[in-house]
């Protein structure tokens, strides 16, 4: 029965597990290269939720004052950059919502072994996040997602109790009006931490000044007069294994097959290893 049980336990463990990327065509072109797949993860103030990381943070402050005083969390900032999967399959709403053309088939494993390479918990602006998001129907189980999230946190090897480890944990805590998203987050930060000046008339009172402590950023587009910052995530190229176009079945979807298979092959990818399909949900409206 032991053996058995084991038997079943490595077989779990060997399933496959994959995430979905909706994007555009456009976008796609950019993701695929030679030697990695690079998405782009925007800064959380240019995302579609006007309150992301906002929200969680607010409603987290009781929580997180238990923590740390006040002061120490409300003078650290964090700025989040991320990049959005989804559990959902094939889905005709992500379709619909992001406009995508198609979705990317991510091998989840091969994401978080990427992670778990790149963490650098000595340099807290190269640490990774990789992980499902919460989406809590009350105050009570927001606290309890968030306990939940440290202890993950914990798990996975980051022993650090400062208040910027803290603040970055409530990015995985979304509204409830979003959880349809099913969302999956990788995601890094841009941070602030208070730092002391001194008054040269009276050098025994510190003044307390921040300044945010941007590293590799990018520009994507200009929405609104502003710019989108974003930032490159480069995860290795056996992480793709599949590409649904968000076309119907019938000669446009052949020749757009076609032509991706050969922009794969000059980038020598495994195209035996990668499937691409059709949509099996509704196409919408789009131009190829």
């Amino acid at each position: 029965i032991l053996i058995m049980r084991e038997a079943k336990e490595v077989l779990e463990k060997s399933k496959e597990r994959v995430i979905f990327h909706y994007t555009s065509m456009e976008a796609l072109k950019g993701i695929l290269r030679e030697n990695e797949l690079c998405f782009w993860g925007t800064r959380y103030d240019s995302m579609n939720d006007p309150t992301e990381y906002i929200y969680a943070k607010e409603s987290l402050m009781p929580k997180l004052c238990k923590y740390f005083d006040e002061e120490e969390i409300t003078g650290t900032e964090i700025y989040p950059y991320v990049v959005s999967f989804s559990e959902a399959e094939d889905d005709f709403i992500m379709l619909r919502m992001y406009k995508a053309e198609v979705a990317l088939v991510i091998d989840y494993n091969v994401t978080k072994n990427w992670v778990e390479k790149h963490l650098n918990l000595e340099n807290k602006e190269e640490s990774y996040y990789f992980g499902k998001c919460k989406y809590p129907e009350t105050d009570n189980i927001l606290f309890r997602d968030f306990e939940q999230l440290i202890k993950w946190n914990k798990e996975r090897g980051d022993m650090s109790k400062d208040e910027t480890t803290y603040l970055e944990l409530t990015t995985f805590i979304k509204r409830k009006e979003f959880k349809n998203e099913n969302e999956v987050r990788l995601f890094t930060c841009d941070y602030n931490l208070p730092t002391s000046i001194y008054n040269e008339q009276n050098p025994a009172e510190p003044i307390m000044k921040s300044k945010e402590r941007a590293k590799d950023i990018h520009i994507k587009s200009v929405r609104n007069k502003d710019f989108v910052l974003y930032k490159e995530f480069h995860l290795p190229k056996d992480a793709l294994k599949g590409i649904i176009i968000n076309c119907a079945e019938g000669d446009l979807f052949d020749k757009v097959k076609r032509h991706i298979q050969a922009w794969l092959y000059q980038l020598k990818y495994e195209t035996d290893s990668i499937h691409i399909r059709h949509t099996k949900t509704g196409n919408l409206i789009i131009n190829f």
